[in-house]
């Protein structure tokens, strides 16, 4: 993240010396984008979900891009934020997008480890071999003994 934040901060940095916009941005209402620094009870919500979409498909091989998607979505706003605070000069929000931030990427790994966790107990259980189609049709055993 810290160059992703750092690359937001230069491109802002030259935006600004180009006069597109000024600090002025950071008080401008925002309604499709206000909730990337208003942390509250949703975003531990969707950082689960993302996470837990993550390992389920890394460890069932269907891995793609929707779980970019889940993880971006989470993750890559509020690290902007911060670089344009940065820019800008605005603490407040380099606050509350850090915290985004960081309730996002805890959300994310507990709940992936957690998946983890249940899928080993549940896999444990379930047989390591497929049975032989004889043996469970026919009723034929998998090893004859002599």
């Amino acid at each position: 993240f810290a160059i992703a934040i750092a690359l937001t901060v230069l491109a802002v940095l030259a935006g600004r010396l180009l006069g597109w916009f000024d600090a002025s941005l950071l008080d401008a209402e925002r309604p499709e984008t206000g909730f990337i620094t208003a942390p509250d009870r949703w975003s531990l919500v969707v950082a689960v979900f993302a996470g837990i979409a993550g390992v389920l498909s890394l460890t069932s091989a269907k891995s793609g891009a929707l779980v970019g998607v889940f993880i971006s979505v989470t993750t890559v706003p509020a690290a902007a934020d911060m670089g344009l605070a940065t820019a800008l000069g605005g603490g407040e929000e380099f606050v509350r997008a850090a915290t985004q931030l960081g309730i996002n990427v805890a959300g994310i790994l507990v709940a992936a480890m957690a998946t983890l966790a249940l899928q080993k107990a549940l896999w444990h259980r379930l047989p390591r071999t497929v049975p032989s189609f004889d043996r469970v049709v026919r009723g034929t055993p998998a090893h004859r003994t002599r």
